[in-house]
């Protein structure tokens, strides 16, 4: 009986742990509660539709429009060189430069005019005569008719006269000669460098110096073909325009900007760069003319400078400037509607620079551009706006504005890939 008493209680227990366990089970499960998913949130801005004159940027050196290197067309000892015959001397043309010895070319010139004397008095000598034959022949009775042109001595007449152009050819030869013992400036300019002085004898073909031309400068810039769209150019055949503006600057003066124009367009492009090539004109380069240093106070751009271009390109009306890094694939963009929703929208890319994109679209009222970057982006996704954008009003504005000045050593136009 003594076992009894000790499994009553067990036993007791064990069905109380039972009953426990169904009645817990036999309980209804609590409904779960699901967490509301967080929308992603974003940074948005209106589109803004401008007009935008594009530019063009290049770079080149500044040479001269005409570069002379002047040569001695006689022979002699160099008698005088003018002040302004030296590196960086400025000149007016027809000044005389340099003058060499010119007796022997005067000598020459006298000698000629007496040749042309001694001419002019046998042609004199030989008129007269023929005049006495015709007058002893028809004296005769005789028609001149039947005179012979020896008889009339015509042949000697002739070889008279010949002989008075040649003494006057010699006569200006020889005065050519004269003349060209004082070197003049072809132009108005300025020396570069010069290879003889004083005392020193030249021959004829000798270098005396080299001058270039200061009225205007030229400068050769090249050209992206992705950038020729966006200027304004005529058709290849045109030697002289007056093409697009240009905004010249130097490193070594980057608080100055220079005016110059486009004036041609080269027909050749460059076999090895693949580039096109423009030429602008810089008038008045060293500043020289009574114009430029009274009312322009233009600072001198001398020749050799190497300076950056900035070409006045075409404008383009109702496009929207973005940051570069939103477009996709190059044709469309992340928006976002009036509903807070996102979407995605084609656009017409009308230029890349390098930090910032053109394009063209008619968006729906109320769209805005999103500028978060989405890495797979759902169209028809629920975002949440930002407090700062939140309160901004949200729509298509049109407005005349110049779009700034950008480096463009990396556009691409949306016609080429």
């Amino acid at each position: 009986m003594r076992w009894l008493k000790v499994i009553t209680p067990v036993g007791l227990l064990a069905l109380a742990a039972v009953a426990t366990w169904q009645l817990s089970n036999m309980k209804p499960e609590p409904a779960k509660s699901e967490k509301p998913a967080t929308p992603l949130v974003v940074e948005i801005k209106p589109f803004v539709e401008e007009t935008v004159q594009f530019h063009v940027s290049s770079q080149g050196t500044i040479n001269p429009r005409t570069e002379t290197t002047l040569i001695s067309q006689v022979a002699g000892t160099v008698l005088e060189i003018s002040p302004t015959f030296v590196s960086g001397g400025t000149f007016k043309k027809g000044d005389i430069l340099l003058r060499i010895d010119p007796i022997d070319y005067k000598v020459a010139v006298e000698q000629a005019k007496a040749q042309l004397a001694q001419a002019e008095a046998k042609l004199m000598e030989e008129q007269g005569k023929a005049e006495a034959a015709r007058t002893d022949w028809t004296q005769r009775g005789r028609s001149l008719k039947q005179a012979n042109d020896l008889v009339l001595r015509k042949p000697y007449v002739q070889e008279a006269k010949a002989a008075v152009h040649a003494a006057k050819a010699d006569l200006h030869k020889a005065q050519q000669y004269l003349s060209r013992t004082e070197i003049r400036a072809p132009y108005d300019g300025m020396t570069k460098a010069r290879q003889v002085d004083v005392g020193q004898y030249v021959t004829t073909g000798a270098q005396l110096g080299d001058t270039f031309a200061t009225d205007y400068a030229e400068i050769r810039l090249p050209i992206k073909r992705s950038d020729m769209p966006y200027l304004d150019l005529p058709q290849y055949g045109q030697s002289e325009f007056q093409g697009p503006k240009v905004i010249l600057t130097s490193i070594h003066n980057p608080d100055h900007e220079w005016q110059a124009v486009i004036t041609r367009q080269e027909a050749v492009v460059d076999t090895k760069t693949r580039m096109h090539y423009l030429v602008a004109r810089i008038k008045d380069p060293y500043s020289l003319s009574s114009t430029s240093v009274q009312e322009n106070h233009q600072v001198p751009l001398p020749i050799g400078s190497f300076v950056k271009a900035t070409i006045t390109g075409v404008a383009a009306e109702n496009v929207i400037k973005i940051p570069r890094h939103l477009l996709i694939n190059r044709q469309q963009v992340l928006v976002i509607d009036q509903d807070d929703t996102l979407r995605i929208r084609p656009v017409k890319l009308i230029r890349e620079q390098r930090a910032s994109a053109f394009i063209k679209n008619n968006f729906s009222e109320g769209d805005r551009l999103c500028l978060t970057a989405i890495p797979n982006p759902i169209p028809g996704l629920q975002v949440s706006i930002t407090d700062s954008e939140q309160q901004s009003t949200v729509a298509i504005k049109s407005t005349q504005t110049s779009a700034n000045k950008e480096t463009s050593s990396n556009l691409t136009p949306s016609s080429e890939g």
